[in-house]
């Protein structure tokens, strides 16, 4: 089957709000053997909404639209949809009890305009929205279903979740989607490219599967793809293709599924019974900031330090004045001793340190923008000093590349250490 997820509202199509409902949605879809084939963002505007969504159901098995469901005058998504399939709007009294419980938890009066929320096409089926206060819209015609959900992230992933997927897993499908992620990090598209080589890859496409390289700063996902008439052969012809994948990725792989780098950490660290810290200088805090969006993540991470600036490597993390002024902020020996100071300040048994110069200034003759020294030290029990691991890189890009693309060898270096 074919699905189409569609994105509406000014903020996702002038790029002031990033679409992340689209991806979370197709990568629920894969996992059930639906295959998302168009992904389309459109404006609060009624007649562009219209063409788009029109467009959508006649091409596309199944549609979710996201947005445009809330109270506001630029919330014109249910009105649109009403017209689309030819549907009266009315008002349900069942529904605004609903709204008023909402907003009693709340301690808050129910605006006028919110009385809108009440307001549903005649005929359609309600999605319960356990959050917020608009529901969602499903609609069933002829072989081909229609979802309207709102654009608040977490409103819309619990509503799929808990009616969406288990409805279209329900339903007979015509053709299924297996997907296997194989996640690799430390090579390039064209080293993985050249380890599979010509006879590798023309192994997978004779078991029917493709292969799909997928780069992120420093880390590439492969996604393997394969299409059959029931999930059982489309599994058993990614599982002949699998083999070839691994082979080739068995040095860089952290991990074949979806889980990321930080959750393949947290997992290990947690069988492992450790812990970790990190030291922070160029990345600012980012490092520490992604960490931390994953769930349980304190059951491992005792904390970080942001040493920006000399002295706070000096005060904070204890490197010695001396190595800064002999050899530079960004050197083998600062990002050493500010490993060194992180693990014994915060009694870890990993930590992370990084130093580096991410631009656009700061540049020396020997020490380039994009330069950056990344250090793991690993304490031993019985062994007062820890061992540390520090290497030299050089990340060319802008700001924001360069701190992800250092954040992903650091998080890469760490799991290498956990491994040994």
């Amino acid at each position: 089957m074919k699905a189409e997820i569609v994105g509406i509202g000014d903020e996702l199509l002038y790029g002031f709000t990033t679409n992340t409902n689209a991806a979370r949605i197709a990568e629920m879809l894969l996992n059930i053997g639906i295959e998302p084939r168009y992904m389309t963002t459109v404006g609060d505007n009624e007649r562009d909404m219209m063409d788009a969504l029109i467009r959508a159901r006649m091409r596309s098995d199944i549609v979710i639209t996201t947005g445009g469901l809330g109270p506001t005058p630029d919330d014109i998504t249910q009105k649109v949809v009403a017209k689309l399939f030819g549907l009266e709007i009315q008002f349900y009294e069942g529904m605004m009890k609903d709204v008023e419980e909402k907003y009693a938890r709340l301690n808050r009066p129910v605006p006028e305009f919110a009385r809108n929320q009440a307001e549903f096409p005649v005929g359609a089926t309600p999605i319960y929205n356990p959050i917020g206060t608009a529901s969602g819209i499903e609609i069933v015609r002829e072989n081909k279903y229609f979802y309207s959900l709102p654009g608040v992230p977490s409103e819309a992933m619990i509503m799929m979740e808990q009616y969406v997927i288990p409805k279209l897993e329900s339903i007979p499908k015509r053709e299924y989607v297996a997907v296997k992620l194989i996640r690799t990090a430390s090579w390039g598209e064209t080293q993985i490219q050249t380890a599979l080589g010509k006879e590798g890859l023309k192994q997978i496409k004779e078991a029917g599967c493709s292969l799909a390289f997928l780069p992120k700063h420093g880390l590439v996902d492969l996604r393997l793809t394969a299409k059959a008439k029931s999930l059982q052969k489309a599994n058993e012809m990614i599982e002949k293709a699998l083999p070839l994948v691994l082979q080739a990725t068995s040095s860089i792989r952290y991990h074949i599924g979806n889980e990321s780098l930080i959750e393949v950490i947290l997992n290990e660290l947690t069988q492992m019974k450790k812990t970790v810290a990190f030291a922070e200088s160029c990345t600012g805090g980012a490092l520490s900031s992604m960490f931390t969006e994953v769930p349980g993540i304190s059951r491992v991470f005792k904390g970080a330090v942001i040493a920006y600036h000399n002295a706070a490597k000096k005060t904070l993390l204890g490197v010695p004045a001396k190595t800064i002024d002999r050899d530079g902020a960004v050197s083998k020996s600062v990002v050493r001793a500010m490993a060194s100071g992180a693990i014994k300040q915060f009694d870890a048994d990993f930590a992370i340190a990084i130093t580096g110069i991410s631009g656009p200034s700061g540049a020396t003759p020997t020490k380039p923008v994009g330069t950056v020294w990344i250090a793991i030290a690993k304490k031993y029990k019985g062994i007062d000093k820890p061992s540390i691991r520090a290497e030299h890189f050089v990340f060319p890009g802008p700001r924001l590349v360069h701190r992800l693309r250092t954040i992903h060898t650091a998080l890469w270096m760490l799991w290498q250490e956990m491994k040994t």
